[in-house]
């Protein structure tokens, strides 16, 4: 892979990462399977929006970026945020509801819709319920990498469309006699 194209596969790369952590940062109106819809961010404890990154290469004699994260403990993860949740599915384990839970600083509630005094025990089956939902009901995924990697291409495309008219070298051959333009 040439110098230029290395580059320019880089930039778009790094811009693609910023772009979608701000698509995490970013408050949107989320509709639920269940019909409801809340505003909401994808951000809580900042492990995916920290753990997004890129790798460049050439795969197969073609350029390859490859979008995903540093470790993999958060690309499942990264995965349902991206995608969703189906409905039906397993229940998600609680132990990262009870941290997300913590970090977005979720009060705890009885059935009567009454503020309760936090538990372990009461967060727990908070946690469990929480997870019980998800399962039945599934989760919409909000496309973080996927528009991001759309809209940078919309901003880049002429940057692409450069680097290929100067790397490109094109050859008319209608009469025999082979005339370049490179």
């Amino acid at each position: 892979m040439n110098k230029q194209l290395k580059d320019l596969l880089n930039i778009f790369g790094k811009d693609v990462v910023d772009r979608a952590k701000s698509n995490l940062k970013v408050t949107q109106r989320i509709k639920y399977p269940n019909g409801k819809s809340y505003n909401r961010n994808r951000y809580a404890s900042g492990k995916l929006y920290n753990s997004l990154t890129f790798k460049s290469s050439v795969a197969g004699g073609k350029p390859f970026i490859k979008f995903t994260t540093k470790d993999s403990s958060t690309q499942q993860y990264a995965d349902i945020v991206e995608f969703g949740r189906r409905a039906g599915a397993k229940p998600p384990p609680i132990d990262p509801i009870i941290e997300w839970m913590k970090v977005r600083k979720i009060k705890l509630r009885n059935s009567k819709n009454e503020f309760i005094k936090y538990s372990e025990e009461a967060q727990r089956n908070a946690a469990k319920r929480i997870a019980w939902a998800i399962g039945r009901n599934g989760t919409p995924g909000i496309l973080y990498y996927t528009t991001a990697i759309q809209e940078i291409l919309d901003e880049r495309s002429p940057a692409f469309f450069q680097y290929l008219n100067e790397a490109i070298a094109f050859e008319l051959d209608i009469d025999g006699r082979n005339k370049k333009n490179q």
